[in-house]
């Protein structure tokens, strides 16, 4: 009979290492396995490696074949119009900077179109002081980190992508850089804060009880999903043509 303090059910790379693990800690275990060595051996079990599970292999002794024969994936693949594009990571920033503000400004639309097809709807159907409080909650809610960072951060994306482009215009790429950057400061951005945010402080005055306070939410209600339609639509197209950019400026198909 063999005993052992560890009994580790399946020699997959999960197991495997969890033994090598354990025996580089001295702890004595023992992996069980149905299939032959020569099996466990040859069968392919991992196509990507994220950088903790290539740190951890390096820590328990395991990782000198995957420096020596693997792949380093410096990049992302974007695929549409029947090709595949990939975006090489590893030397330019602006790559970075462009694909950061691509994803922002996705996210943002995502955000946006919520309010535009069924947030506001909802809102409106209920009585003005109950609409109009939950509004009033959510302006203040949504002054959170989470929140600002992406949409505050994109924007700084878009400026630092839009001038980048503008001071090497013959990289392609450009114009569309340009027009995504541009859009999201201008249509997203700047009707958020000429537009939404001063109905949004208008609305923070009123009170339930306000004698025109049913005609002042319905104005709210229609202005402020009208802008909402513009930075959600500016927002969408800004992610479009930043993404085009990445494909021409920094693909190779």
């Amino acid at each position: 009979m063999v005993r052992t303090k560890v009994a580790i059910i399946g020699a997959g790379p999960a197991g495997l290492l969890l033994g090598q693990l354990l025996h580089s800690y001295g702890i004595d275990n023992i992996i069980l396995e149905r299939q032959s060595p020569e099996y466990v051996l040859g069968r392919i079990r991992a196509g990507l490696l994220e950088e903790g599970t290539v740190a951890l292999l390096d820590q328990v002794g395991a990782g000198a074949r995957l420096h020596r024969e693997g792949l380093v994936h410096d990049g992302i693949e974007l695929a549409f119009g029947g090709a595949r594009h990939r975006i090489d990571m590893s030397t330019d920033v602006v790559a970075w900077l462009v694909f950061a503000a691509s994803l922002g400004a996705g996210l943002m639309a995502g955000v946006f179109y919520a309010f535009s097809t069924f947030v506001m709807r909802a809102l409106s159907r209920r009585p003005h002081p109950e609409g109009m409080a939950a509004m009033q909650t959510i302006n203040v809610a949504v002054i959170n980190p989470l929140f600002l960072g992406v949409f505050l951060g994109t924007a700084a994306a878009c400026v630092a992508a839009v001038a980048a482009a503008l001071l090497r215009w013959d990289h392609p790429g450009s114009a569309s850089q340009v027009a995504g950057g541009a859009l999201y400061l201008v249509g997203t951005f700047g009707v958020t804060l000429f537009g939404n945010v001063p109905l949004n402080n208008a609305l923070a005055r009123l009170t339930g009880d306000d004698p025109a306070g049913a005609r002042r939410w319905d104005d709210y209600v229609r202005l402020w999903t009208r802008w909402n339609h513009m930075r959600t639509a500016a927002a969408l197209a800004s992610a479009g043509s930043l993404t085009v950019a990445l494909c021409r400026g920094y693909g190779a198909d």
